[in-house]
């Protein structure tokens, strides 16, 4: 049986899916993503709530590039600044070395 992947994951409660390992919050999302990163498509998103502004989360991503599991191709941040908590969301996308958009058409 094929198993099935995704082209778009949405972690809205990521501690909830990704529990601190032994108090490591570190740990916990690096645990979880390397579950589901190998089932991510090429070209494929997983978004992350709550990252910038949470001090424990801040400093897994400022090491994303880094991680055991991926690292992801490309990450991109984006913030709420009215907002003081759950005020922003991070978008990893899976680009392995090689990977391309595809072309779909040409402009006249």
């Amino acid at each position: 049986a094929t198993v099935p992947s995704f082209d778009f994951v949405w972690l809205d409660g990521l501690l909830d899916f990704a529990p601190p390992v032994k108090g490591d919050v570190k740990a916990g999302i690096d645990q979880f993503l390397a579950l589901i990163w190998p089932r991510v498509a090429d070209g494929g998103f997983v978004l992350l709530h709550s990252t910038l502004t949470n001090s424990a989360v801040r400093a897994w991503l400022d090491g994303v590039s880094a991680s055991p599991w991926g690292p992801p191709g490309a990450v991109m941040s984006l913030m709420e600044p009215h907002k003081k908590f759950q005020n922003s969301m991070t978008m990893l996308q899976k680009r392995p070395d090689g990977y391309a958009e595809p072309i779909h058409s040409k402009l006249p």
